[in-house]
């Protein structure tokens, strides 16, 4: 990100820096578990059913199946969903989040 402006990079890095990130339930920790796992068992029938066609598996993205689980948990709840930009921002740092778990 190019900030010409010294006081506006004081604020963004002091922004990303303090982020908290929530605490993760054991009851999330088992529907991610479960979701991965799935992921990963049809990731292979499809690999050994199909194994002369190109196809595309999660190989790297696992955590990208995780934030959209978690947005289309929030948008099935009925809740209005923050702008792209926030969501963009979340699935960026979405790894980084899940570092410590």
């Amino acid at each position: 990100m190019d900030l010409q402006n010294a006081s506006e990079r004081r604020w963004f890095a002091h922004q990303v820096e303090s982020y908290q990130k929530p605490p993760i339930t054991p009851d999330d920790k088992k529907r991610i578990f479960e979701l991965l796992t799935k992921s990963e068992v049809f990731d292979h029938f499809m690999g050994k059913k199909f194994a002369q066609v190109k196809r595309y598996g999660l190989e790297g993205a696992e955590s990208m199946m995780v934030a959209l689980d978690a947005l289309f948990q929030t948008a099935s709840k009925g809740m209005h969903l923050p702008p792209l930009c926030d969501i963009c921002w979340i699935l960026r740092h979405w790894k980084t989040a899940l570092s410590d778990w």
